[in-house]
């Protein structure tokens, strides 16, 4: 029996000015979908988003943290972004994307 295949993603925590505009998000949930990322998370504090992203039956990659990043920099709502690393995420079971 071999092991499967490494399932790549990366975590995006937003820091925001305040509270976001509702068109923010809507935005944000657009540019992954645009890029195919699935994703679970939220906001546990109304000033923070928190997310982990993969690309189902895929790989996410590097340009997919880049245009994340480049995305984020361009909001005015947005005054930090932290992208980590592809690692191996365990998605079996834990993540659903959500719509």
């Amino acid at each position: 029996m071999s092991d499967s295949c490494p399932q790549l993603g990366f975590d995006v925590t937003l820091h925001l000015d305040g509270a976001p505009s509702s068109e923010l998000r809507a935005a944000f949930i657009s540019m992954l979908d645009a890029r195919n990322l699935s994703y679970r998370g939220g906001a546990p504090r109304p000033d923070r988003w928190v997310y982990i992203i993969w690309r189902e039956g895929s790989q996410a990659e590097h340009a997919d943290r880049e245009t994340i990043r480049a995305w984020a920099e361009e909001q005015r709502e947005i005054v930090n972004a932290a992208i980590g690393d592809l690692i191996d995420i365990d998605i079996s079971g834990q993540f659903e994307r959500k719509r």
